[in-house]
């Protein structure tokens, strides 16, 4: 359950951006409440890639070892079974009710790509047999982020940015292991989202559905060599990720009324209220998806800090990694 809580920050973020030399700018930010001097650090991740990325920024280890919490999305490591034990409504629907004409096309894909069908053709079966369907659009949404997170290890590995290993059977995000480097430095580790209401409040399933079959088609053209224009942003993307940089031109540009107001707006108001209050007195590290850095100057979780009388500065990864190496 817990690998399956960390690919979860995907929801509101995945977003091929589109490239704008003024909105690129670091995923890290150094956060400082100025009356009491409390100095904390937020990392915008792209809830991918893992140990080869981390390795390259180690210095963030050192700085989690310094600090007094870490807060992450879901606090996956730490979320117990019965967390997820209000997720008991409604009936799960079929694999053909979920995919219809294009059920062959995701089963034989995730066989051919991840190793393992996701449905049963011809067959009535649930996809998450004998679970309800809130707990379905759980692992639909994991099942998109797998096949996600393997696509950017082979772009990765294919332009050498230093990917890991794909390992179906050990997935590793980010996000993961900075959880995991927390709680091994003995650090109080806590989630900023309440994770039963995120997962009820998920677009409706047939969005989701159509996210997967999307996806699918990015990865196949990509692999029979057609061009588009979402894969090049996305290995731009990743490009600008190894370089500890981030395009947030959406975040920027996109409309207020365009944005997903339960995975984005609701969520960044509940965490910037939270963390205004607990990092005037605290040194804290914490780490969530790029996307919710900054939404239209104002509704991203830095944009409620500044407001908030916190002094908000980027951090250059590159010269901090030369420095502290």
């Amino acid at each position: 359950m817990k690998k399956i809580l960390i690919l979860l920050g995907f929801i509101g973020c995945n977003i091929a951006m589109a490239q704008n030399k003024n909105h690129v700018q670091s995923v890290l930010w150094k956060v400082v409440y100025a009356k009491t001097g409390a100095t904390s650090y937020v990392l915008g991740t792209n809830h991918s890639l893992g140990n080869a990325w981390l390795n390259k920024f180690h210095f963030l280890v050192d700085i989690i070892a310094s600090s007094d919490v870490m807060f992450t999305e879901t606090a996956s490591y730490k979320v117990a079974q019965q967390d997820m034990d209000g997720l008991n409504d409604g009936k799960p629907k079929t694999f053909i009710e979920l995919f219809g004409r294009d059920s062959l096309l995701v089963d034989s894909f995730y066989n051919a790509y991840l190793g393992f069908p996701i449905g049963n053709i011809g067959a009535s079966k649930n996809i998450v047999p004998n679970n309800s369907f809130e707990k379905q659009k759980l692992f639909l949404v994991a099942f998109n982020d797998l096949a996600i997170t393997k696509f950017h290890v082979d772009l990765s590995n294919q332009y050498k940015l230093r990917a890991d290993t794909f390992d179906i059977t050990n997935i590793e995000t980010l996000d993961g292991i900075l959880e995991k480097t927390a709680l091994k430095n003995k650090k109080p580790l806590f989630g900023l989202d309440d994770n039963v209401k995120v997962i009820k409040s998920f677009a409706n399933v047939s969005l989701i559905s159509t996210e997967i079959v999307s996806t699918i088609k990015d990865i196949v053209n990509y692999q029979n060599g057609v061009r588009s224009e979402h894969n090049d942003k996305r290995i731009k993307d990743l490009k600008l990720f190894y370089k500890g940089l981030m395009d947030f031109t959406v975040a920027y540009t996109t409309k207020l009324k365009d944005a997903d107001k339960a995975s984005l707006l609701d969520r960044n108001k509940l965490w910037g209220d939270r963390l205004k209050e607990e990092l005037k007195n605290k040194n804290a590290f914490i780490a969530v998806g790029a996307g919710h850095l900054f939404f239209r100057k104002k509704y991203g979780i830095l944009d409620v800090l500044k407001r908030s009388g916190y002094i908000v500065t980027p951090v250059n990864m590159i010269e901090a990694s030369k420095a502290l190496n």
